[in-house]
């Protein structure tokens, strides 16, 4: 086969061999290009949706979790409120940026950034423990997550 196409080579003249290259070298370009880089890009940035979903899911699992497993069956008032927010919301994997008392027994925290599932399971969460939302100020981060600005009311 080599020989044939050394003989079919040798035929051609010089402006149909860089014509044959060129053609080849296009050839093998769009192969690699619609077989391999195409596909695997498109493979990307579905694992990178699938990532996403997830991450939520786990999440709002870990906040749920956190609710039913460390708070001991119900808020009662054995802890402070702060205290309640900071050990729920570090279990659940936020980032409190401020958790300070608002000087009538409530809560005033902020929150950076947070999934929109994490968060509001966590915040639903902490009413389920005796800590009702008063006020929240929500913004949306340019990553797709959400910024808190929350005063919860009803602890001690």
């Amino acid at each position: 086969m080599i020989a044939q196409f050394k003989t079919f080579w040798s035929e051609r003249s010089q402006r149909e061999r860089v014509l044959l290259g060129v053609m080849f070298a296009m050839a093998a370009a769009m192969i690699l290009w619609f077989g391999i880089a195409r596909p695997l890009a498109a493979a990307r940035i579905r694992a990178e949706a699938r990532l996403a979903t997830a991450s939520d899911e786990a999440g709002l699992i870990a906040a749920r979790r956190a609710f039913r497993d460390g708070a001991g069956g119900g808020y009662h008032g054995t802890v402070s409120a702060i205290d309640l927010v900071r050990s729920t919301g570090s279990a659940a994997g936020f980032t409190l940026t401020r958790v300070d008392s608002d000087g009538t027994g409530g809560v005033s925290l902020a929150i950076a950034s947070a999934k929109a599932p994490a968060l509001f399971g966590w915040l639903a969460g902490l009413e389920r423990q005796g800590l009702r939302v008063a006020t929240i100020d929500l913004h949306a981060n340019a990553d797709g997550t959400l910024g808190a600005d929350a005063t919860l009311k009803g602890g001690k």
